[in-house]
């Protein structure tokens, strides 16, 4: 004999409801594959620079896109070293305690930051569309 529930009880989940969310799910996973399409396509036409601070001024604009792999320090502060490597750029050397810039990575998206603040320099990402990418024509 089956043991019925006690009146007022309902299960967990029925079927109705593991339906809503199967689909509530496919809705979302779509959604964010349009969304990533449309970041990547736009990512890939913009211009990247890196742009370094010392002491809250602009001191160094390093260009991402142009390919060219390079290390170098600032001569406001040498003991802070960055690499620049396929179209990123990261900190690899810095005099301080905690080396919490050193662990940022690798940066090579717009909007991203990184900073030593012992040394008082910081990175950020710059984009800007490329202007030879035409959307319409009038004539």
């Amino acid at each position: 004999m089956k043991q019925q529930q006690a009146k007022g009880s309902r299960a967990f989940l029925r079927r109705g409801d593991l339906f809503i969310i199967l689909c509530l799910l496919l809705v979302a996973g779509i959604a964010y594959g349009v969304f990533w399409l449309f970041g990547q396509k736009h990512q890939a036409n913009e211009i990247l620079q890196a742009q370094i601070l010392c002491d809250g001024k602009l001191v160094k604009i390093v260009d991402l896109t142009n390919g060219i792999d390079e290390i170098f320090s600032l001569d406001q502060r040498p003991d802070v070293t960055f690499e620049v490597k396929q179209g990123k750029i990261r900190f690899i050397n810095a005099k301080c305690p905690d080396k919490l810039c050193e662990h940022a990575g690798f940066l090579g998206t717009a909007h991203q930051t990184a900073a030593c603040i012992p040394n008082r320099v910081a990175v950020r990402i710059v984009g800007k569309q490329s202007s030879s990418n035409v959307d319409a024509v009038a004539g």
